[in-house]
């Protein structure tokens, strides 16, 4: 088991790993093997203020993108004194993957 201190920091690798590199099916299924072994992660990771997704296709189990959102009201210091306060249920982050193609090296077009 991930320590929970680090599991938002693993998850969002993760997540950035499948949404944003080309990656072979090996690597992929490692990487889903792993998530289940972050508290609290099926596909999903909800902290004390935050709750994030890893979308996946119901027939195929391809990646199709990410969303995140607030859970709770959570206010931070900004520099000079300010402060900004995200409410719950606020978009943090979203993403999908319109399509994908393996190509024979870096720079090659599908």
């Amino acid at each position: 088991m991930i320590v929970w201190v680090r599991a938002p920091r693993i998850f969002r690798t993760i997540s950035q790993l499948l949404g944003e590199q080309p990656l072979v099916a090996d690597v992929r299924a490692a990487l889903f093997r792993a998530l289940p072994m972050i508290q609290g992660v099926a596909v999903a990771y909800t902290g004390t203020w935050e709750r994030f997704e890893i979308i996946v296709s119901a027939q195929d189990y391809q990646f199709l993108g990410t969303y995140g959102e607030s859970v709770a009201d959570r206010t931070f210091d900004l520099p000079g004194g300010a402060t900004r306060t995200v409410k719950a249920g606020t978009p943090l982050v979203w993403s999908a993957r319109m399509t994908a193609k393996v190509v024979d090296k870096a720079g090659d077009q599908p």
